[in-house]
């Protein structure tokens, strides 16, 4: 049994108004803390890619963020998520969000 969300299949998530006015004012925050020293580029994105990849897409493409990982808990896309992955630099992690997040390193940005 699939258990990512049926609108998820439905509507793609970067065509959600919210979605992309969260994603905005995040990208928006992050150049900004880019242009006062903080070395946005060396830190890392950890996020849920699902299907579309949008986050890592526009992080990877606007911030230069090179260092992600995609946590995906859903065992039944993985063929799909890794097909879809847009850069072989991003690592797919197929655990759920409460296994990877605490046993990320510390000291990672």
């Amino acid at each position: 049994m699939s258990t990512i969300s049926k609108s998820a299949l439905e509507v793609q998530f970067d065509l959600r108004p919210a979605k992309q006015v969260e994603r905005r004012m995040l990208l928006d925050a992050f150049q900004r803390l880019s242009e006062v020293g903080f070395s946005i580029r060396d830190y890392h994105y950890t996020g849920f890619g699902c299907l579309h990849f949008v986050d890592f897409v526009i992080f990877h493409k606007i911030l230069g963020i090179q260092k992600m990982v995609s946590m995906e808990h859903d065992l039944t896309l993985e063929e799909r998520v890794r097909y879809n992955r847009p850069f072989s630099s991003i690592q797919i992690e197929m655990h759920s969000a409460t296994d990877i997040i605490p046993n990320m390193p510390r000291e990672q940005r």
